[in-house]
């Protein structure tokens, strides 16, 4: 070739990539071919062609065309970093990182060959290798911000949560008006439990880009864990009004409509959501809407059949779901509160769980290879939540972890990321060891596998996503759930359900997939730490009127339990039912609509207290005259904050679980005056306490100088340290789901 036509391809190739880069790529095109026509074999001009291609979306062309290119120069890092983002475009993770890899190995200063591997890396799971090669990017090119908020993301997934955040602050650092680092700061600091922190990031983000609807959707989110369900909803709406095409906005509008009982909306939200995003997660969430606050008895026997239509159609049409746990909301939490049995509905959900994604049946090598028998001179235990902290189920085991034999047992708690609080560091002070697990659940699985449990203990399976979908694998030879959340869970893998013989009727093993096993009643059904006294005992002001508290989430009062409010008041012109708002005020609203339609005579004397401290809380306890357990799902806090108060509690126990387990506390005591035997009855029972002061405090007297029976029960915690003896000798092989369902009892 002579120097003339080198200058002349110089020149054009000049031109070339001044329109490449100013987007012109047409003209770009066209230049390049006219290149190829002087000179056939250019290398560069074949990949600067294939990136075009792969820019307008010709992914097969760009690969064929690139793929010339390091025929005729294989030397080229460049050219294996476009080839492995064309491989990547195409799904083909390994080929994309085999080229990412040569890349680098070509020159190992190439930090966005390096990024670009960790992202490919990241995809598959592997993280560990994705952080090596961000940090790689990072040692070469300091500044690279891409790099800095790749690192961040990643750092989240392993739950290295300090790093994380740092790296995502190095990366705004770098680049102020870095809009997707602060998004994702705002979700890390979110997600664990620093909402009003995600917020200000949300903002900064929306300071810099007014129109980013990411952000607006991200914001909702915050404000709803803030509950600040306004501003929530206004996020979502506003969102929609910038871009009403927004697949994730109408979702998330949809749920939390869903949330505030606006089912109709709430449906169509979601049903647009899919037809925009066509993700199939929606489809299960449309398919498992339940009411928070059913208007009726009728409504809840409807939407239960609905519910079990739907997910029929769902198993029917073969939907696929990719990571269940980060996708959907799939625990029916709410069928527990409509007293009824929910073993064939839960069991039908999860069994469509495993078809939709059967990598959730993931079996630990170790159990796989048979080496799954108990080694060492301690059992190996294992329990894992979300809620071990200052919540119900924090209570419910708090005094089971610490009273563990430590002879006998090496306890490892797994938390799932969560706001740590005094009642965690309490747990976690006395297990061998705190496993925090990282947000990526594959990565969390595994982790747990590696730990190698020989029983692990879920203290409650349903109330969030995360460890419903971990209890659907094979992690320990025993898996148990605890009355954390008191129904059962429908899925395979768990083994055994813990619970208490005068919390199940003779029916009790019927109503579990799970194999029942059952404390003895000479024990508590839980190890439950006594409060200390009401902090401030002024309590409710009474006015000669007659208190009738019911303290319960709202969603806990089944419409039946109407009748029985109904039938009090009326009874006593100078009864008062309290309760408290509902988490959102809609449930509240919904709540007095139903009253006003059942009672609208009496709901004058319905009053709503504000949420209270829980010092306040037990302050309003002792100042009641009467607490009114609610119908199918009792009081478990409230009820054990009640006898500690001295306060008596009206129950009638009903045929499951969560239905009984203020009555086997009044069995314990041997006091059953309180305990009633039908709706009338109870109605009775609640009047005469409420007007009778006398036999008020006879009662009162009575549980105070027997309480010590259900508070600190230790002899429960051998009963159990006895039942996971019991199972650990037992053959690995016959340590799954069992038919037929029997009871164990000790």
């Amino acid at each position: 070739m002579s120097q003339k036509n080198d200058k002349t391809i110089t020149h054009i190739l000049n031109r070339a990539f001044k329109f490449h880069t100013e987007g012109d790529l047409q003209k770009a095109e066209g230049l390049y071919r006219e290149i190829l026509t002087r000179d056939p074999d250019n290398s560069d001009v074949y990949h600067l062609l294939g990136v075009i291609a792969h820019q307008i979306g010709q992914n097969d062309v760009a690969l064929r065309l690139v793929g010339h290119a390091i025929s005729l120069n294989p030397s080229a890092p460049a050219f294996h970093n476009n080839i492995a983002e064309i491989h990547r475009a195409l799904g083909h993770a390994d080929n994309a990182i085999e080229h990412y890899r040569h890349a680098v190995s070509l020159n190992d200063n190439y930090p966005e060959a390096h990024n670009n591997l960790g992202i490919a890396l990241q995809g598959l799971g592997l993280l560990t290798e994705a952080i090596i090669s961000y940090r790689k990017a990072i040692s070469v090119k300091p500044d690279y911000p891409e790099a800095h908020n790749n690192l961040g993301v990643v750092l989240q997934q392993v739950s290295n949560i300090e790093e994380a955040i740092k790296s995502y602050a190095r990366a705004i650092t770098l680049r102020p008006d870095y809009v997707e680092a602060y998004n994702n700061l705002g979700t890390l600091l979110r997600t664990v439990g620093r909402a009003e922190e995600a917020v200000e990031a949300y903002h900064k983000a929306l300071s810099i880009d007014a129109n980013n609807v990411d952000s607006y959707n991200n914001l909702g989110v915050a404000y709803k864990e803030l509950n600040r369900f306004e501003d929530e909803l206004g996020c979502y709406r506003k969102a929609l009004s910038i871009q009403p095409d927004f697949a994730d906005g109408h979702y998330n509008l949809g749920c939390a409509l869903q949330e505030d009982g606006i089912m109709e909306e709430a449906r169509e939200c979601l049903i647009r959501s899919y037809i925009l995003g066509q993700k199939n997660h929606t489809l299960v969430k449309i398919a498992t809407m339940l009411p928070v606050i059913p208007r009726s008895l009728t409504e809840i026997l409807e939407t239960r059949n609905r519910f079990e239509a739907s997910v029929n159609e769902l198993e029917k049409n073969g939907i696929a779901l990719t990571s269940p746990a980060h996708e959907v909301e799939p625990t029916g939490f709410y069928l527990s509160y409509h007293g009824l049995c929910n073993r064939a509905l839960n069991e039908k959900l999860a069994g469509f769980y495993e078809k939709a994604c059967p990598s959730l049946l993931f079996t630990s090598p170790r159990i796989k290879q048979g080496n799954a028998g108990h080694r060492g001179e301690k059992i190996r235990i294992g329990f894992i939540s979300k809620f071990l902290r200052n919540h119900t189920v924090g209570h419910y085991v708090r005094g089971i972890i610490s009273n563990l034999s430590k002879d006998l047992f090496d306890v490892t708690i797994f938390l799932i990321p969560q706001p740590q609080d005094d009642v965690t560091r309490f747990i976690a002070g006395h297990a061998t060891r705190t496993v925090v697990l990282p947000l990526h659940f594959e990565k969390a699985r595994e982790e747990i596998a590696d730990t190698e449990m020989d029983i692990l203990f879920y203290t409650d399976i349903g109330m969030e996503p995360f460890s419903y979908f971990l209890a659907f694998a094979r992690l320990a030879p025993v898996q148990c759930v605890f009355y954390g959340h008191p129904d059962t869970t429908g899925i395979g893998n768990i083994d055994y359900f813990i619970s208490h013989e005068d919390c199940e009727t003779e029916a009790g093993a019927s109503h579990y997939s799970e194999k029942l096993f059952l404390l003895p009643g000479n024990v508590v059904y839980t190890c439950f730490h006594k409060p200390g006294p009401a902090a401030n005992l002024s309590g409710l002001a009474c006015n000669g009127e007659h208190i009738y508290l019911c303290p319960q989430s709202l969603f806990k009062i089944h419409p039946d339990f109407d009748r029985i409010i109904e039938a009090v008041l009326r009874a006593d012109p100078s009864g008062v039912l309290v309760i408290f708002a509902g988490h959102r005020p809609s449930w509240t609203r919904l709540l007095m609509e139903r009253f006003g339609h059942a009672m609208s005579d009496v709901t004058e004397r319905i009053r709503v207290l504000p949420r209270q401290s829980y010092r306040d809380f037990l302050s309003t306890v002792a100042s009641a005259h009467v607490m009114l357990d609610t119908l199918y799902f009792n009081g478990g806090n409230t009820t054990f904050d009640a006898f500690a108060m001295g306060t008596p509690v009206v129950t009638l126990p009903s045929e499951f679980m969560r239905g009984r387990q203020t009555y086997s506390l009044y069995k314990r005591m041997g006091i059953m005056g309180c305990v009633a035997a039908n709706q009338e009855e109870y109605a009775r029972i609640a009047v005469e306490l409420a007007s009778d002061a006398s036999l008020r405090r006879e009662t009162s007297e009575q549980i105070l100088a027997r309480n010590h029976l259900v508070f600190d029960d230790t002899t429960m915690v051998r009963e159990l340290e006895k039942f996971l003896l019991h199972v650990m000798q037992k053959p690995h092989a016959r340590i799954h789901r069992m038919e037929p369902i029997q009871e164990v009892k000790h």
